[in-house]
């Protein structure tokens, strides 16, 4: 418990009738708790509608759809079997003359190749939903995404042709030259590489958002002081982000403009009147935590923050009672210090008889019940976490692949360099770069981290205040 400094006054009995904060809720804590608490059931909301589509086979799998899985995995999987068979013939060249690995080869490649421009286009619509989230680096990252496999299937798609139909022209060697599709791929993955090290780097030095908010709860859980809980709101939320605020000095409207977005900040605003700035505020700080922890986690947090915000309601609570304490012992009479120090809490009462001493027991339990709630989300954010640091590990090791591919297809142009073994180990290493995106596709518990994820839209101010 903080210490308080004792306050001079000629009448401790004036002092707590005139200065002394009731013991009833903080307004504006409790607004905020409730905030958080409608936009973490608007996100809910929206995740449940996209998981109970994603439950039906059709919708999961819907062709005409480009959120669906459909283009997704068959893209991963023809561009291995291509890959694949490309291999296979690099290893074997006596294979290169069978018509039926030329038939397979070529079928995949066409196949392949037309999925690859879809999945493309679905790279580019997820793009602008995370664009329209704010989370910048994942929404460029998949724009230039789809461009570029727009490219590698286009060229996926004309390569086997131009070879039946226009085999040993200037055209059909340029485009099916062996050193094109690895230097694509592994141009693909450079976006990518510096979007999955954006969120590594942090992880290895122990930076990130989840480490340092795991940090702050394992400090609350040994201390449950109200500086500790105002640290770990704090980190959670941001110091700033960018919202739309009006201007009375701009006739174009609602302008962009960075604004303060810590605790402090956002007690300040409710106690000024500004919801609608805290509503947006919020919308802002969930896709920001969205985009450093992944959707899940960011779940977890929220309910964090509400339960961290409650405590630190009844953490004030209780300091204003050691308030009351201290004044009653420290600047009463002789004779009233006197009671205090053999009645303790009793004299409190009798100086002050109109404080509802109920608030305070309340309080109490309160925080006790807050504790409880505390560890199983605690425990949850950790899975959640790991979750999502797993598979961005995953994702670097396929962006390994695909520049060690690259880097490794230079090699055909050494003196005396065995070309067809070179161009073995490159397709085989792509073949395998193809394989991870496969897995994070096809498996549910991935969909919201894999290279083209799943986007569950954000959060409006108007869905909070329908929450409220």
């Amino acid at each position: 418990m903080s210490t308080i400094t004792s306050i001079s006054g000629s009448s401790k009995q004036e002092y707590i009738e005139t200065s002394a904060p009731p013991l009833s809720r903080i307004p504006s804590v409790e607004k905020l708790s409730s905030l958080a608490k409608a936009t973490l059931e608007a996100k809910k909301s929206k995740k449940t509608a996209v998981e109970e589509k994603r439950q039906k086979f059709w919708e999961k799998y819907k062709l005409y759809d480009l959120d669906s899985d459909s283009w997704l995995v068959a893209g991963d999987f023809f561009s291995m079997g291509y890959l694949g068979f490309e291999a296979t013939q690099c290893f074997i060249p006596a294979l290169k003359t069978a018509a039926i690995v030329q038939g397979f080869s070529t079928a995949f490649g066409i196949i392949g190749g037309i999925i690859n421009i879809v999945v493309g286009l679905s790279c580019i619509a997820q793009g602008v939903k995370l664009l329209a989230k704010g989370q910048k680096t994942d929404g460029y990252r998949l724009l230039f995404d789809g461009a570029l496999l727009i490219l590698i299937g286009t060229l996926m798609t004309i390569g086997p042709l131009l070879l039946k139909l226009a085999a040993g022209t200037a055209v059909t060697a340029a485009l099916t030259n062996p050193i094109i599709l690895p230097v694509l791929f592994a141009l693909l993955s450079t976006y990518i590489t510096y979007e999955v090290l954006k969120k590594l780097v942090p992880i290895w030095r122990g930076t990130d958002l989840g480490t340092q908010v795991m940090t702050q709860i394992d400090m609350l859980q040994k201390t449950f002081e109200k500086n500790d809980a105002i640290k770990l709101l704090n980190t959670i939320l941001p110091k700033h982000v960018t919202i739309e605020v009006e201007s009375e000095d701009s006739e174009d409207g609602p302008q962009k403009k960075a604004v303060q977005s810590d605790f402090a900040s956002l007690k300040q605003y409710i106690q000024q009147g500004e919801l609608n700035k805290v509503k947006k505020i919020l919308c802002e700080v969930m896709n920001r935590v969205e985009e450093q922890a992944g959707l899940e986690a960011t779940l977890e947090m929220f309910e964090m923050l509400q339960q961290v915000l409650e405590l630190e309601e009844s953490l004030e609570l209780l300091v204003q009672e050691e308030r009351v304490d201290h004044i009653a012992h420290e600047q009463m009479d002789g004779e009233v210090a006197t009671q205090a120090s053999d009645f303790g809490q009793k004299t409190i009462e009798e100086i002050h008889p109109h404080q509802d001493q109920q608030n305070i027991a309340t309080a109490r339990q309160q925080m006790e019940a807050i504790k409880e709630k505390i560890r199983p989300h605690k425990e949850e954010l950790a899975k959640q976490l790991s979750k999502w640091k797993k598979i961005q590990h995953v994702r670097f090791l396929q962006q390994i692949l695909y520049i060690g591919a690259s880097i490794a297809s230079f090699g055909t142009f050494l003196p005396k360099a065995n070309a067809d073994l070179i161009n073995g180990v490159v397709n085989t290493s792509m073949t395998l770069a193809n394989f991870i995106p496969l897995l994070l596709d096809k498996l549910d518990s991935c969909k919201y981290y894999r290279n083209v994820p799943v986007t569950v839209p954000g959060v409006e101010p108007e869905e909070i205040t329908t929450k409220i």
